[in-house]
């Protein structure tokens, strides 16, 4: 193994401790060779030699330097200006300094056939065994070749591409992170991969961070409540009573509205095609004969649906989905940005619940292909409250069959606490950039496998480094990432400075 072997690993960066705790089959600590370039850092992975064919996958957890020639007493000497061995002798030359990587066993590989397969732990790992760091050819965890590969950045520590499947993301993605970690940059990252290969994607932009990448990537940009509106037939009866509970104050009003909307959807059935959202009021009028409303009540009803109307601008006839989004293969590279920016919480929720009920229906009969839809504030769209919301029940019947539907969803969050236990649990690839403490108990069910050293750092990591994380057929264990910094379209979430505009 090594310079003479045909296993497919790095260089060597050191060898296996005997000592009271390691190695088992939980812990193993790695003496560092001299000068190990670049640093071990925590979370990076190694791999220690077994056997001609295996190999157990390592993950570190701290560093830890013993010195003896850095005892108190040498210490306190050389302030009192009496000389020591570690003044006199260069450090790397100092007899009996040790580096030692505390590291986690997690898992066995054996390699057959040139491919890496894990077997789980079935050897002890022997005390004098060689380490080394991963190569480009056995980039562990990411064994198996994705047949549709996304390169987002590279694992921390030996500069192994970090790839993950495409095909994967039927299953969902959830990116987190506080404001000005690389969410935004990540999600345009995806943006520009995911339409390299010919998928197709619809996000929802909340704050217009997305406008001018969509353009220059020859995508659509429509303004919610001008070039895109949803069907308001669409929706149940419950919704619509919820989305009307703010404009009619009175049971008897709402009765009438009801009644109205269950007429509305019944016409829209009728015609084969959506209505516009005004003739709603016709049916107003209708509704209100037959609960013999007076005519005081019938005015202010009326007026206050006319409120309604006039401010949900987000209301129409819906939109040529199969023309926006063709099923022609050779058309597939299609960006549809809808800019939401100016709309409040309760329009949000509507126009997405809207449009993905629309996006599943086109989806069931074929009329579409497979597509991506992504949204950022995902704690407004499913939040973690006792009531419900307009959209989450829609989003959360995607998470759990949008992959049979071919309907994938990235959702993006800084408050993750807030988000639907369920909806942080569902998607199937998580990345986990640097978060604010109180967050964390937000994540706690989807980090299970990260050591508590590890955790305690997620608050501190650089901008552009996140934790790659997800279930474990997709990917065995969490990974450290540096997403890449190279893009060709424009990030528009940089925050504006005060003295540079």
């Amino acid at each position: 193994m090594g310079s003479g072997s045909s296993l497919p690993v790095g260089p060597e960066v050191g060898k296996v401790e005997s000592n009271p705790r390691s190695p088992s089959l939980s812990e193993v600590d790695v003496v560092l060779k001299p000068n190990v370039n670049p640093p071990l850092r925590p979370m990076e992975y190694l791999l220690a030699e077994i056997s001609d064919t295996r190999l157990g996958v390592l993950r570190v957890l701290d560093m830890v330097e013993e010195n003896p020639h850095a005892t108190a007493e040498s210490i306190a000497l050389e302030y009192r200006g009496v000389p020591s061995v570690m003044t006199r002798v260069p450090r790397e030359q100092l007899v009996g300094v040790v580096v030692r990587a505390i590291t986690e066993y997690l898992d066995e590989i054996e390699i057959r056939s040139g491919h890496a397969v894990s077997i789980g732990k079935q050897d002890l790992i022997r005390a004098g065994a060689r380490v080394f760091r991963p190569s480009s050819q056995l980039p562990y965890p990411f064994i198996n070749p994705p047949k549709h590969p996304l390169e987002i950045g590279h694992v921390i520590g030996p500069g192994v591409p970090a790839v993950i499947e495409t095909d994967h993301f039927t299953r969902h993605v959830l990116i987190i992170g506080g404001t000005g970690c690389g969410k935004s940059w990540l999600r345009g990252l995806l943006m520009e991969l995911l339409y390299d290969l010919g998928v197709a994607q619809v996000i929802f932009d909340i704050h217009g961070e997305y406008v001018e990448a969509a353009r220059v990537l020859g995508g659509r940009v429509l303004r919610a409540g001008r070039d895109f509106r949803v069907r308001l037939d669409l929706f149940s009866e419950g919704e619509f009573a919820d989305i009307i509970s703010f404009y009619l104050p009175t049971e008897f009003q709402r009765s009438i509205a009801m009644r109205a909307f269950a007429k509305f959807r019944a016409a829209c059935r009728s015609a084969l095609a959506p209505l516009p959202p005004n003739r709603l009021l016709d049916f107003v009028y209708e509704a209100g004969r037959e609960l013999n409303a007076g005519r005081d009540t019938m005015t202010n009803t009326v007026q206050r649906m006319t409120a309604f109307l006039d401010d949900f601008t987000i209301l129409g006839e819906g939109v040529n989905w199969p023309q926006l989004v063709p099923r022609d293969k050779e058309r597939r590279r299609v960006v549809i940005d809808i800019d939401c920016r100016g709309l409040s919480d309760l329009e949000l929720q509507v126009l997405v619940a809207g449009a993905l009920r629309e996006l599943e229906y086109y989806r069931r009969r074929g009329e579409i292909p497979p597509l991506i839809v992504s949204f950022d504030e995902a704690h407004v769209f499913i939040p973690r409250t006792r009531g419900r919301s307009i959209s989450g029940t829609v989003i959360k019947k995607l998470l759990r069959w949008g992959r049979h539907y071919g309907i994938g969803i990235i959702m993006i969050t800084q408050f993750p606490d807030s988000v639907e236990e369920e909806a942080v649990r569902l998607p199937a690839t998580r990345f986990i950039f640097a978060i604010d403490p109180p967050q964390l108990k937000g994540i706690r069910t989807i980090i299970g496998d990260l050591p508590e050293a590890v955790v305690r750092q997620l608050p501190r990591l650089e901008t552009g480094v996140c934790v790659l994380t997800g279930t474990r057929d997709v990917l065995p264990h969490s990974v450290m990432v540096k997403v890449s910094s190279r893009r060709r379209t424009p990030h528009g979430g940089r925050t504006p400075s005060f003295f540079e505009e």
